[in-house]
Formats: structure tokens, sequence, C-alpha cells
């Protein structure tokens, strides 16, 4: 994949000046950078670390590896932070699908949970929660020490 970031007032320009004149008989965008070297505008490249951020998605099986990849990123993070996953590939921080807010997960120390679970939204969990199997938890605060038994 990649990206381009193009002076609004030169890209017409530019974009009227592709041609299709190669072996096959296409248009390329990546000509552009040629057209702006020649006009003297500097071109600056940016390697991008984390193939996560330039995926791209043509299929449904494409859009679940994404997900998944994007998931296991999230249950990393929080592991290092010291949340104890009993499998961080069944994990699930979502965005609130009523407000499109961003999912966020806060958690105290000496949190605990098990598989399949679901955050939504803003949750925070206090200090030693313990979170059961198979929970669903949207927009919630948890208070230090509650046990949220399997399939809430």
């Amino acid at each position: 994949s990649g990206i381009m970031a193009v002076p609004a007032a030169l890209l017409a320009g530019w974009l009227a000046r592709l041609t299709n004149d190669n072996a096959q008989g296409e248009y390329y965008l990546t000509d552009i950078v040629a057209m702006a070297v020649a006009d003297g505008v500097p071109v600056v490249a940016h390697r991008i670390t984390d193939a996560l951020q330039v995926a791209g998605v043509n299929s449904p099986l494409q859009l679940a590896e994404l997900e998944r990849a994007h998931q296991l990123g999230q249950a990393r993070a929080l592991m290092e932070q010291g949340v104890r996953l009993a499998d961080p590939a069944r994990f699930d921080l979502r965005d609130d699908a009523r407000t499109g807010a961003r999912g966020e997960l806060a958690c105290g120390q000496d949190v605990e949970i098990d598989v399949n679970c679901i955050f939504a939204g803003r949750v925070e969990l206090g200090e030693g929660v313990r979170i059961g199997a198979h929970c669903s938890i949207a927009n919630a605060r948890i208070a230090a020490g509650a046990v949220v038994h399997p399939y809430t």
C-alpha cells in the first residue's frame, strides 16, 4: 500500500499530464512523484513500520484477519500494563456502536479477564476486578474488587 500527500494546487496539473504510454497501457498515479521532482517540488518518503496501518481489505476474510490482528494489539497493550487475559486471542475491545466513540478499556492493578469478553465504548475496571468468561460490558465503571460472573 502507498499513501501520497500532494499539494492540492499542483495536483490537477499533474493529473492532466499523466499518460498511459507504458507496456501495460495503464495510468500510474506514482508518476506524479517524477513530475514533482521535475518541477522542483520537494519529495519526502516516509516508511510505515506497522503494516496494519496500511493493510488493504478486499474480502470478508481479510477484514476478519485485520480485525483480529488489531484486537491482538489491544490485548498485548493491556497485558503489558499488567492485565491478565486468559487468552489474548479471545478478547475484543470495540467502538461504541451508538456514538462511534473509540473503544477504551482502563484497568486498575490486578485485573483478570477470562475468555470471549467484549468491551465496548469506555469501560473502567477498578483494582482487583475479575471478569468471567463470555461477558459483554459497554460504557461502564466497575468498582475495585468486583466480580462479574460468566455470561453477564
